[in-house]
């Protein structure tokens, strides 16, 4: 690459790093283009060179934190006995321990699930998200041992639910984006990590034969 064209490179690395900060802490429509551009040390020109409009640079943002996400997301092992269970809730565990540690990817894309725009641009991103994500989760719950009346999008359907209940409950829509202290984020973690083996194993023994049954299997048994 020429130095221009490596120059190129750095500034958009610059603008999207900064464009990231700026949406993922205020959100789309409050995001300020002038504070991305004090961020990035450019001016506001040399932004519209690269991204003509607001929505294309939050479409690049968007991109960005979706690939991100995936990068972070593990393929299910091939099956075999105590792996699929243990890879279900390293992939569910390691999703939410992202969004906690990148509190500004999960504003963005909590943004755009939310659906708080009708861009018509942004539409593919979001697909691609709700599509990657429930294919994923459904490719690992496929290698698992489930119940035989127990559907892998069904199970799918119900984790993406609570996952995104636990999502909403440690990182909670504010005004402005809030980091959380490693401690914080490992006390959460071990707490969902109870829920989700709750959630997979049940929460209930089995019941016991009642014991009146016992009695008449008993007698029904008896010579007389």
């Amino acid at each position: 690459m020429t130095t221009r064209e490596l120059q190129a490179e750095e500034n958009r690395r610059k603008i999207l790093s900064c464009a990231l900060e700026e949406f993922g802490t205020h959100g789309y429509h409050s995001a300020s283009t002038n504070a991305i551009c004090r961020c990035a040390g450019l001016s506001k020109g040399l932004l519209y060179h690269y991204f003509p409009t607001k929505e294309m640079l939050f479409l690049q943002v968007l991109e960005h934190c979706v690939n991100d996400l995936e990068a972070i997301s593990p393929q299910p092992p091939p099956a075999s006995p105590g792996t699929s269970s243990f890879a279900l809730q390293q992939f569910c565990t390691s999703r939410l321990e992202f969004f906690l540690l990148h509190p500004h990817h999960n504003r963005v894309l909590e943004e755009l699930l939310r659906g708080d725009f009708d861009i018509a641009e942004f539409a593919p991103v979001r697909q691609k998200l709700w599509q990657n994500r429930r294919l994923l989760l459904e490719r690992h719950l496929s290698q698992a041992s489930l119940r035989p009346s127990v559907r892998p999008e069904d199970a799918a359907e119900l984790l993406l639910m609570v996952l995104d209940q636990l999502r909403a409950k440690y990182l909670p829509w504010r005004e402005e984006t809030v980091f959380l202290e490693r401690e914080t984020v490992s006390l959460h973690l071990k707490e969902s990590e109870q829920l989700l083996q709750l959630l997979l194993y049940g929460i209930l023994e089995p019941p016991n034969q009642p014991q009146t049954q016992k009695m008449s299997s008993q007698k029904s048994g008896e010579i007389i």
